[in-house]
């Protein structure tokens, strides 16, 4: 069990830092001994990779890609393509959205800007649940988001339902109006009249 101990010891010291003269284990102190450094010389030389780094670094940069196989040219051209991420253009649509139906300046929460500013939000949400259909928790917010829009769609149209019918137009969202959407009774009073007559 001792040799086992210090074969142990002797295995951490030599992975302990070069400044421990020795490690001590169960009573015994060992030597600290030295690592043996790599007598494999590198592959190229360092100079030389300081001299191909510094040709590299004064070429053109449409140089560089140059001589490379088919599969990098193809990346090459298809960043040529760049398109602005898009939490970034959802930003833009937001910006703008902001913009075109705030009342005022220093509108944040008239039914109109709440309205444009949830639509935009909604657009974004779908193409993310497009793109992503297991992600559960997103498609829960916009759940909630296309209820809060209809709300405020509902409380515009209360107050004024010429805006209210000009932004659903602007906008493309499908909307009816409070008082066109039947209760259950008015629903289902033909068939309670049928049932009620066939008696």
């Amino acid at each position: 069990m001792k040799t086992a101990t210090a074969a142990l010891a002797l295995v951490i010291s030599t992975q302990c830092s070069a400044f421990a003269p020795s490690v001590v284990r169960s009573g015994a102190v060992v030597p600290r001994v030295a690592p043996v450094r790599s007598q494999v010389e590198p592959a190229v030389p360092e100079d030389d990779l300081v001299e191909s780094f510094d040709v590299l670094m004064e070429q053109e940069p449409d140089n560089l890609l140059e001589g490379l196989g088919d599969g990098e040219g193809d990346a090459a051209a298809a960043s040529d393509e760049f398109t602005a991420p898009r939490p970034f253009l959802n930003l833009q649509a937001l910006l703008a959205a902001q913009q075109k139906w705030k009342r005022h300046d220093s509108d944040s929460g008239s039914p109109e800007y709440q309205i444009a500013v949830a639509h935009e939000r909604i657009k974004y949400l779908t193409a993310h649940l497009q793109r992503n259909p297991k992600d559960f928790a997103s498609r829960r917010g916009l759940v909630a988001i296309v209820n809060k829009r209809r709300r405020l769609l509902n409380y515009l149209y209360r107050k004024n339902p010429e805006k209210a019918m000009g932004m659903v137009t602007e906008l493309g969202v499908r909307f009816k109006p409070p008082g066109t959407v039947q209760t259950r009774e008015e629903k289902y009073a033909v068939y309670n009249a049928r049932a009620r007559s066939k008696k």
